[in-house]
């Protein structure tokens, strides 16, 4: 890499917040639950939702700043 790569511009910042993001089942909108707690490093996140049964790695996220 040159000098030239490594103007501000170029680079990519990583923002990390305190937000609690809330996972919702893309098929009822209801409170998700982690299925495994192994899933998130080698294998993907998995989750459960206990009113319409939905198992898989799909979820929305929102926080409370987000809803209208």
């Amino acid at each position: 890499m040159s000098e030239d790569d490594l103007d501000g511009k170029s680079r990519m910042r990583l923002r990390h917040t305190s937000i609690k993001r809330k996972k919702l089942c893309p098929r009822c909108l209801s409170d998700l639950e982690v299925a495994s707690p192994f899933g998130g490093w080698l294998i993907p996140q998995e989750y459960r939702c206990k009113t319409c049964g939905y198992y898989g790695p799909v979820a929305l996220e929102f926080n409370e700043r987000e809803k209208a």
